[in-house]
């Protein structure tokens, strides 16, 4: 499903990820498209699981 915020790529090889939000449990999962990576991330429990939300929280890094 697609977001009106982008996604920062995967923070391991750079590729595109792929986010899985639609679930019957409140769990947002990204997941890299690159096979040879093959990580995948998952988000429970924050304050505001709402998919913009949720994909702020990926999109933030540490210095």
């Amino acid at each position: 499903m697609k977001s009106k915020t982008d996604l920062k790529p995967c923070p391991f090889c750079g590729r595109k990820v792929i986010v899985a939000h639609d679930l019957p449990v409140p769990i947002t999962f990204f997941r890299c498209e690159n096979k040879s990576c093959g990580a995948i991330v998952s988000f429970c429990g924050i304050e505001k699981p709402e998919p913009d939300n949720v994909i702020a929280n990926w999109n933030r890094r540490t210095q």
